[in-house]
């Protein structure tokens, strides 16, 4: 479950060496090849239906990438897309409700907690201390010039490359926790 939590923040890196892949995918990968060799299950059945939208997904990439053609392109919806659906089908064998909840809150607590402290230092201090990894990122942006970037906006992120992924990642725990129970199905009910 940590790794799922943790992935929208691991996909922002990528490996040191070799291919543009993100280090979020390579550590359900390992994760994945270590539950094989101890003879788990490791992939499940994904619904009928979503294999239509993985279809629509692959014409759609393919269509979209004719221009610069690479091998990967063959792959329906690319290589990022594979290795999503592979994740999904990994992840929904050992998901867990409740385990997924207590750790996102408590990423999410640590995420909000930085952001008040680079809001706090900005304040104060005129600038935003950032909190990133000693990797490369993945995709064509430069640590540099994501610092650069990063001192000219008006918002913090926290761990995230702009704020808008760290409000993605918060909409997440608001959902969970807006829908969870009786008491909030009713008030949703009511108002909604």
């Amino acid at each position: 479950m940590w790794v799922l939590v943790l992935l929208p923040i691991l996909n922002i890196y990528r490996l040191p060496f070799g291919p543009d892949i993100q280090l979020g995918s390579v550590i359900v990968l390992i994760t994945f090849i270590l539950c094989w060799m101890q003879k788990k299950k490791v992939i499940t059945t994904l619904p009928k239906a979503f294999l239509f939208y993985w279809i629509y997904v692959g014409v759609d990439y393919f269509f979209l990438t004719l221009d610069n053609f690479k091998i990967s392109n063959l792959i329906p919806g690319g290589l990022d897309f594979f290795i999503w659906v592979f994740t999904l089908s990994f992840v929904l064998c050992y998901f867990d409700y409740n385990s997924f909840r207590k750790y996102y809150r408590c990423a999410f607590g640590i995420c909000a907690a930085i952001l008040f402290y680079q809001e706090i230092s900005y304040m104060l201090m005129g600038n935003r201390p950032l909190f990133i990894l000693p990797l490369p990122l993945s995709g064509q942006v430069s640590s540099e010039y994501l610092i650069n970037s990063q001192q000219m906006l008006n918002r913090s992120s926290a761990f995230f490359r702009e704020p808008s992924q760290f409000a993605q990642y918060a909409l997440v725990l608001l959902a969970i926790e807006m829908f969870e129970g009786r008491k909030h199905k009713r008030f949703i009910s009511k108002y909604c």
